[in-house]
């Protein structure tokens, strides 16, 4: 019995465990569907649709070009570039396959044999060249997972592999993954890399380069041929051993491809024209516009501004910021003793080390290695610098200046036969020129070197405009009624306890308002702002393009009080070259997608609005047959659908939940752009556009802020007049004449009569400026250290500034016949035919007065034609165009132009004015003989 008893609970024990492991494979095989129907429906809602899942959207690099289409600039580090199924070369897709999944074709997205083996190499650390993910389960890991290494992330990429067998075909699947797969230096996809390392098209690969691109994707960085080429190339090698192994390929095939050496050809852009400041101006604009996604979406921007006026605007400000660098002296060596890698090349000027000095010359070491050497010639001009006003005695020999081991600066000339001393100059400068007719930019430099200080002078620096303000100031009193031989006084003030005096520190007495101007005197401008009122005039330098808020509300506005970017001054003195016109600028005038569809156009206000009808015509012509185009790209589009429809009503229902997307015309990429409203099957209006978005998932969805603009038409705006056209004509006759006889004289170096401008400078020579103008372009010149010190005694607008200035017009205006601004009486609108006048010694009406409220400036020759028309366009400069003001009319009063009773510098617009002459005064008589006074502001 006890024998039996034990049997029985034995028997008892197994059958327990028996009953156990059953239950317990039960519960498993019921928990695995469950757990596997469970992750489907956390993971199945998450999933991106069919249409998203097939999109691939090109990346290109964001490249920008000058208008005469040189590349200036290009931003962007990603590059894809899709393509078809029927694009890839087999060799390619077999090379693929025998590095990555050489069971493609045969499994359903997991390879058992593939993870195995992967597991094998992990436990023996044999570090194989094979991985266990197929190429399925890639694309699902790229497309739609986080990079972090878990086992529910492992769980859901098998799930996703199924799933995406499950919806696509091998083809499709394959074709997904050679567009998304990231394959190193940016560049994601093979046909990218075909580009960005050999510089080549896919079907110009060999099959040692398909080999070397399909050995990236396992290690981009590691198997890198630009940074790890033997890495690379026993990569390489195995890839084709594989392909001949599985008879990919021919032995002959495999031998001539393993003799192939691994070299690349790196693509790389190289700049025609470098325009950093420009460059960066059109990206920052883009980026603030489109989004950051923009500087990878392919496009192409063209500017406004032509590459040879820039070269010379660039080449103008660092002739004469060295310049007034080296009249002020040597500052010393840059460091002593640091290696030269510490060191970056500007503008030219190389970081050398010295290694020998002796007597009258000194050797110099390369970054390169290359030792050159520094004649007496190259560094005699190097007087000592003590301050902005003191410079000290010539050197006598090498050793006055330099010592074995000091790091300094060198720059050579043109075939770098010979080398001198330089330094990099603490001053800095900007230029900026402008169309006056449009205001489109020509040229625009920002400072020294952009690598050097990225700021941008040029529209980010906020200077005292100095004298350079007074031809506005000027401006308000002719549009109160005054002529340029009204007669004023340039006495002695006093305003309180303010007592402004001249540069010079001298009174002349009674003058014209004309030669007030050419001379650049303190007290007739204030005299004048005191009878405009600081009111009227901070209210009209708004509408010149000021910000009014950053002028005062003193008399000390006459003298250039406030502060203006020279971008502004440029807007401001166009209306002296216009006829009278507030133009916008503008330096972005067209963008174009990677296939070179059109998405934006310029469409600025002109000053002369029906002036350009032979270039709108052609540019017409254009659009129009862009638009033609389009229309029939829709139209066949329209046909789609409809056919769509009939042949699957289903397609509804996707429309249903797809939200806005766009499409590729087969026949010719036209875009059009999306409803976001659902379908509803009863509108046939509905249905069909339902049926066009149900078949737009070729294209995949893109950002609606990178969509193309509609193109519609409209006429040529006209830019809003600021100026009476004879004040304006009056203005530029009296700028003309600082140039001819007053402080711009130097600019007579140009050996031109048809250029106006005004100098400026600001109190203790912070500020140096040049202001000026012909009638087809305005250009802008400052100078100044960008923390406002001194720039030294003598270093006036017309010495720091105008040299620049004339230094880039002369390149500006080479090829422009002589013109200038004229009125026409007979001008009857502000639309009346317009021309441009060619000066002569028989035609020069700069000196005279111009009579008529009606009259209008002449300012081209080409003829008008009614119903020019032009897409319009959002400036990609946000703008508010001012409101023209009428100005206030004279206010009647005596005249007393010696002496003001005012008691304090603010004064407002009914502040009693002098007044106006009525008619030309007579020939003034002989200047009186000069006051001497004491301590006066800085003006020229």
């Amino acid at each position: 019995m006890p024998q039996s008893s034990a049997n029985s609970r034995l028997i008892h024990y197994i059958v327990s465990i028996l009953l156990a492991i059953v239950a317990l494979a039960l519960i498993l095989v019921l928990a695995f569907p469950i757990g596997f129907y469970g992750m489907a429906m956390y993971i199945t809602p998450n999933l991106p649709s069919i249409s998203e899942m097939k999109s691939t959207n090109l990346e290109m690099p964001l490249q920008i070009y000058s208008k005469d289409d040189k590349l200036i600039g290009q931003y962007g580090n990603r590059m894809s570039l899709p393509v078809t199924y029927d694009d890839i070369p087999k060799n390619f897709i077999n090379a693929f396959l025998a590095a990555e999944d050489s069971s493609f074709y045969e499994h359903s997205g997991i390879s058992i044999k593939g993870l195995g083996r992967a597991i094998t190499e992990i436990i023996t650390e044999d570090g194989g060249q094979t991985g266990g993910s197929t190429i399925t389960m890639q694309v699902a890991k790229n497309y739609f997972l986080s990079p972090e290494r878990t086992f529910s992330r492992k769980l859901t990429e098998l799930y996703l592999a199924r799933s995406i067998e499950d919806q696509l075909s091998k083809e499709e699947i394959l074709t997904l993954y050679v567009n998304k797969i990231y394959m190193g230096e940016g560049a994601y996809g093979i046909r990218a890399a075909a580009k960005k390392y050999y510089s080549k098209s896919l079907d110009k690969l060999t099959i040692a380069e398909m080999a070397t691109l399909a050995g990236l994707p396992k290690a981009p960085s590691q198997n890198n041929p630009v940074s790890n080429p033997e890495e690379a190339l026993e990569r390489r090698n195995w890839i084709l051993g594989r392909m001949l192994e599985l008879g990919y390929i021919t032995q002959a095939q495999h031998d001539t491809a393993v003799k192939e050496p691994i070299g690349v050809h790196l693509y790389k852009e190289q700049l025609d024209v470098n325009m950093p400041y420009l460059a960066e101006m059109t990206r920052r604009t883009l980026v603030d516009r489109y989004g950051e996604e923009v500087v990878n979406a392919g496009w192409r921007v063209k500017l406004t501004v032509d590459s040879e006026d820039q070269k010379a605007a660039d080449t103008a400000i660092k002739k004469g910021l060295i310049g007034y660098d080296r009249r002020h002296g040597w500052r010393g060596v840059e460091a002593h003793g640091e290696p030269l890698s510490k060191f970056t090349t500007y503008s030219n000027m190389v970081p050398a080390k010295v290694v020998e000095v002796s007597g009258r010359s000194f050797k110099a070491e390369l970054a390169d290695g290359e030792v050159v050497t520094v004649p007496w010639s190259g560094m005699s001009w190097a007087k000592e610098y003590l301050d902005a006003n003191r410079i000290r005695r010539y050197p006598n020999n090498a050793s006055d200046l330099v010592k074995k081991d000091d790091i300094v600066r060198l720059i050579a000339n043109e075939n770098k036969t010979a080398w001198r001393l330089t330094q990099i100059p603490k001053v800095q400068g900007s230029l900026v020129a402008l169309d006056p007719k449009t205001g489109a930019v020509d040229a625009l430099v920002g400072g020294f070197d952009f690598r050097y200080s990225k700021f941008n002078r040029a529209t980010q620096g906020w200077r005292q405009p100095g004298s350079t303000i007074k031809p506005l100031n000027y401006a308000a009193a002719l549009e109160k009624g005054y002529r340029p031989d009204s007669m004023i006084s340039d006495g002695p003030l006093r305003i309180g306890d303010w007592q402004p005096k001249n540069s010079d520190n001298r009174f002349y007495g009674d003058m014209t308002i004309r030669r007030g101007l050419i001379l650049s005197r303190n007290l007739v401008s204030i005299r004048l702002l005191q009878a405009v009122g600081t009111s009227d005039a901070r209210q009209l330098l708004d509408q010149f393009g000021l910000d009014k808020d950053k002028l005062p509300t003193t008399l000390s506005l006459a003298l250039g009080a406030g502060q203006a970017t020279p971008l502004q001054m440029a807007t401001a003195y166009s209306a002296f070259a216009n006829g009278g016109h507030r133009i916008q600028p503008y330096f972005i005038d067209q963008i174009y997608d990677y296939d070179n569809k059109l998405l934006y156009l310029a469409n600025p206000q002109r000053a002369c609005a029906l002036c350009f009808n032979n270039d709108l015509q052609k540019l017409n012509a254009k659009l129009k047959q862009d638009y033609e185009k389009q229309a029939e790209a829709d139209a066949k589009l329209h046909q789609l659908a409809l056919k769509a429809l009939a042949e699957d009503p289903k397609l509804l229902q996707v429309a249903d939940s797809t939200q806005s997307e766009t499409v590729d015309s087969a026949d010719d990429g036209a875009e059009d752009e999306a409803d976001n409203a659902k379908a509803k099957p009863k509108n046939s209006k509905a249905s069909l556009q339902a049926a066009i978005e149900a078949i737009r998932y070729d294209a995949g969805p893109q950002s609606d802020r990178l969509k193309p603009v509609p193109i519609t038409y409209q006429v040529a705006d006209q830019a809003p007049r600021i100026l009476k056209p004879n004040v304006a004509y009056e203005m530029a006759g009296m700028l003309r004449d600082v140039i001819q006889r007053g402080t711009g004289t130097r600019a007579k170096a140009l050996g031109r009569t048809d250029v106006g401008g005004k100098t400026g400078t600001t109190n203790e020579m912070k500020d140096a400026w040049f202001a000026g103008f012909h009638p087809t372009q305005v250009s802008i010149v400052w100078v100044g250290f960008d923390q406002p010190s001194t720039l030294g005694r003598g270093e006036y607008g017309g010495v720091a500034a105008l040299p620049i200035w004339v230094d880039y017009m002369r390149t500006a205006l080479k090829s422009v016949p002589y013109q200038w601004v004229s009125v026409n009486n007979k001008a009857k609108s502000e639309t009346a035919k317009q021309e441009v006048i060619n000066l002569s010694d028989d035609n020069d009406n700069t000196t005279a007065g111009a009579t008529g409220s009606g009259s209008d400036a002449r300012i081209t020759n080409q003829k008008v034609t009614d119903g020019v028309v032009r897409p319009p366009r959002a400036s990609l400069i946000e703008r508010q165009p001012p409101k023209p003001v009428e100005p206030p009319k004279p206010v009647n009063s005596n005249n007393n132009s010696n002496s003001n009773s005012s008691t304090n510098a603010d004064t407002s617009s009914t502040r009693a004015a002098p007044k106006p002459a009525p008619k030309p005064a007579e020939k003034p008589k002989a200047e009186p003989k000069p006051t001497e006074n004491k301590a006066a502001p800085a003006n020229d």
